[in-house]
Parts: C-alpha cells; sequence; structure tokens
C-alpha cells in the first residue's frame, strides 16, 4: 500500500494584535512643567523670564513716582550728617572705653591698641535703604572687660554732657536693652555686645561676628543685640545683585510700614 500524501495544511491567518489605546487625557491636568535647573538655598525660579514689556515700564514708573513722595530715600544732605552722627558717636564711645580701661588696670597704648570698641551699623542703614527722618540702629562691639551694667550705668552720662547730644534716655531694663538719643539731629537706636574673647584691632570685629563661634558663651541679651549685624551681612552675602535688591526692598518696606507690620506702629 502506498502511503497517503500528507495534506498541506494551510496557514492559520494571523490574529491582528490589539494596540493598547493611550487613555484620554483630562484636559482639566496640566501638564507638568519643566522644574529646570536646581536651585540654590534661597533663590526663587523667576515668574517671567522675559523682558519687560510696556505695562511693566510703565507699572515701574507709577510705583517709583509713588514712593519718591511717599516713601523717600535720605539725601545727600541727609546722608552726611548721618555719617558725621556715627564718627562723633564712634569717638564717644573710644573715650570711653578707654577711661574705664584705665581704671582696670590697663596700659592706655594698650587699650588704644587691642581694647578699643566699634560703633557697627544694623538694619535698614547697614542694608542700604534709608529713608529720610529714620533712625540709625548700631550696636557697640566692646571687649570682655566691659560689662553691660557699666555702659547702661556710665556711659549715658557722658552722653548727656556731650553738646551734640539733644535726647538721651537709656533703657537697660528692655528685653534687647537699648540708649536711644538724638546726637546731631539724627535718631540712635544704640545696643550694647560684649565680646567673649579680645578680638584686635577693631576693624576685624565685624568680620569676627559673622562666626557662629563668637555668640557661643554670650549671655542671650547680648545675643539679640548682636543678631542685627550678623543677619545684616547675611543678607548682603547672600544678594547676587546689590542695586536689585535695594530696588526690591524699597516698596516692601513701604507695604509693610502701611500694615503695621514694620517700624514704629503708632
Amino acid at each position: 500500500q502506498e502511503p497517503k500524501p500528507k495534506q498541506k495544511q494551510e496557514p492559520k491567518p494571523k490574529q491582528e494584535t490589539k494596540q493598547q489605546e493611550d487613555p484620554p487625557k483630562n484636559p482639566s491636568k496640566k501638564p507638568r512643567r519643566d522644574p529646570g535647573p536646581p536651585l540654590l538655598p534661597g533663590r526663587l525660579p523667576l515668574r517671567k523670564a522675559a523682558r519687560p514689556d510696556q505695562k511693566d515700564l510703565t507699572s515701574a514708573t507709577a510705583l517709583d513716582n509713588l514712593l519718591s513722595t511717599a516713601f523717600p530715600v535720605e539725601d545727600r544732605g541727609g546722608m552726611d550728617s548721618r555719617i558725621y552722627a556715627l564718627w562723633v558717636l564712634q569717638r564717644l564711645v573710644e573715650e570711653w572705653g578707654v577711661n574705664y580701661a584705665w581704671h582696670f588696670g590697663l596700659d592706655l597704648t594698650e587699650a588704644h591698641i587691642r581694647h578699643s570698641m566699634k560703633v557697627s551699623t544694623l538694619g535698614s542703614y547697614r542694608l542700604g535703604v534709608v529713608q529720610a527722618e529714620s533712625d540709625i540702629d548700631c550696636v557697640v562691639l566692646a571687649p570682655p572687660w566691659a560689662s553691660r551694667e557699666l555702659f547702661f550705668l556710665s556711659f549715658p552720662y557722658v552722653l548727656q554732657n556731650h553738646y551734640e547730644v539733644s535726647e538721651c534716655i537709656p533703657i537697660p531694663t528692655a528685653y534687647t536693652p537699648v540708649i536711644k538719643l538724638k546726637i546731631c539731629n539724627v535718631d540712635v537706636d544704640l545696643l550694647f555686645a560684649r565680646m567673649t574673647e579680645l578680638v584686635a584691632p577693631k576693624e576685624n570685629l565685624e568680620l569676627t561676628c559673622r562666626s557662629d563661634s563668637v555668640v557661643k558663651d554670650m549671655d542671650g541679651r547680648c545675643i539679640r543685640s548682636l543678631n542685627g549685624l550678623r543677619v545684616a551681612d547675611a543678607i548682603l552675602e547672600s544678594v547676587p545683585k546689590k542695586t536689585v535688591f535695594h530696588a526690591l526692598l524699597r516698596p516692601i518696606k513701604y507695604w509693610a510700614r502701611n500694615r503695621c507690620i514694620y517700624g514704629n506702629v503708632s
């Protein structure tokens, strides 16, 4: 018997694979924005990277006109008066420090060189935004031998007997002890911070205060008095463009003052 020929099997029709359809997009869901490069600490992304248009320029001009009337900056004559007042105050503080250093048995030459004191500005004056008729916040950086009690007990008499000081009100019992005075027709709030270690010369005092180790063994009132200097320097170090910072800080201060969250609230 001859073998039966094998029947050819017809190829099975290929089944069409069903492609998975993408789910319908939710029209209310916004697409994700590109986060862009990582930001440095304290930096925020720009809301508008394009150059200002005519509307932006018009708004900026209107804001500048408002600030020049309602929140004017100090003019050149006023700044000269402030510089002179700070110079007189620095001289008075140094003379007081040298005189009392002699009472503690220190040599006068050594007191002038190694134990001198420095008056440093704080707040808006240090940040570079000075409003007309505003006061100046200062702190006296004193050597370790000078105590706060001695300063608030004796230095007000030096101020009251000086012909260019018209007002002097010491408040040693305040949360942050302060001497409120008017010198050369400029209002000044004077704080006091006693350094825990001797720093010489006095030009290095402000640089030393930037370190966190300087407040390690300080009492709370000295730390609060010194914080204004440390915070202002930290802000200025983190600002890439000082002119832009000054232009932004002025309207913020004006906005905060009108809402009674900044400055003297009456």
